[in-house]
């Protein structure tokens, strides 16, 4: 079985701009899962942020891949990312 995070990932892969509740629809559409609002955030930011980056997911997606592949770790890649953003 799929985790919410990992379903609201999936969906998010093949358009970011969607809103909350599209998401949530379509989560649950896909998954038969229930999300909340505050958990899309958690996982993929505020759609504000999301839309911002529509012309640059499929490149930015392939780059947080190669960065999480090569740390490995991703608690330790989010603790980099924190570190060179603050």
């Amino acid at each position: 079985m799929i985790s919410k995070s990992d379903a609201i990932r999936e969906v998010l892969k093949e358009d970011m701009s969607q809103t909350a509740e599209q998401i949530k629809r379509e989560v649950r559409r896909r998954y038969g899962l229930l999300v909340e609002s505050n958990l899309i955030c958690n996982v993929a930011g505020k759609y504000e942020s999301r839309v911002g980056l529509i012309g640059y997911s499929d490149v930015l997606l392939d780059k947080a891949g190669e960065f999480l592949e090569a740390v490995g770790d991703p608690k330790l890649a989010i603790t980099l990312v924190r570190m060179v953003a603050s």
